[in-house]
């Protein structure tokens, strides 16, 4: 089912909308593992990834879609495109989003095959803040299942890092060896000079308040 939003982003409606097929690898980078329809689905029996039928209530029907990446993971394989042969690359069969991330350029970090997959745990995951605990044996990119916007900030271990924006829509960030506390929050620019204009404007205010009233003492 798909609903029309004013605010969807760009990207966003780019990646979702490059294959039209439920099946699409689109909505595994996005994590969405049920599909609800107003009709059902018909593909040739075997045919792969093909979602399963949970239930069908009052002209819906509820699927769950088998290949449903994690809300993030990691990866130690980069190739670079530009944005409209990422969109063919993730729809491409032979390419593996659980192994390999794409980019626009290159990353700003070295990658090195791991011993093994690592592990990723999230610690909270809030509106305006992710926190997540990495272990990886080798230097890599952690790969995030959310939509790539400015204004998101990231701290490995509490020292900065640069958002990337990965597989089109998505956020990604370079990770050392080892184990590290990964941390987003949101943190867009136009937040702070919203701040400062409101501040310097409730100053204003105070100062002609404070005039007014010492005027008004002295007649």
């Amino acid at each position: 089912v798909f609903a029309y939003d004013p605010l969807q982003l760009d990207r966003h409606h780019g990646l979702t909308t490059s294959l039209p097929d439920p099946r699409a690898r689109a909505y595994d980078l996005l994590h969405a593992r049920y599909l609800v329809t107003h009709y059902p689905l018909d593909y040739p029996d075997g045919a792969p990834e093909t979602p399963r039928l949970l239930a069908q209530r009052e002209g819906l029907w509820f699927y769950e879609r088998p290949n449903t990446l994690p809300r993030a993971w990691l990866v130690h394989t980069a190739e670079v495109y530009d944005s409209a042969e990422i969109l063919t690359r993730i729809n491409d069969p032979d390419f593996d989003p659980q192994t390999t991330v794409l980019l626009e350029a290159l990353p700003p970090c070295e990658l090195a095959p791991a011993q093994d997959a690592g592990a990723v745990t999230w610690v909270a995951r809030r509106n305006n803040t992710l926190d997540l605990i990495v272990e990886t044996s080798a230097p890599g990119m952690l790969v995030l299942s959310e939509v790539y916007y400015p204004g998101w900030r990231a701290a490995i271990d509490g020292e900065p890092t640069p958002v990337l924006e990965a597989n089109y829509a998505l956020r990604a960030l370079c990770l050392p060896e080892g184990r590290h506390h990964v941390r987003l929050f949101f943190r867009p620019p136009l937040l702070w000079i919203g701040a400062g204009i409101t501040l310097l404007s409730l100053g204003a205010l105070a100062v002609a308040f404070w005039q007014l009233r010492r005027g008004s003492r002295r007649a």
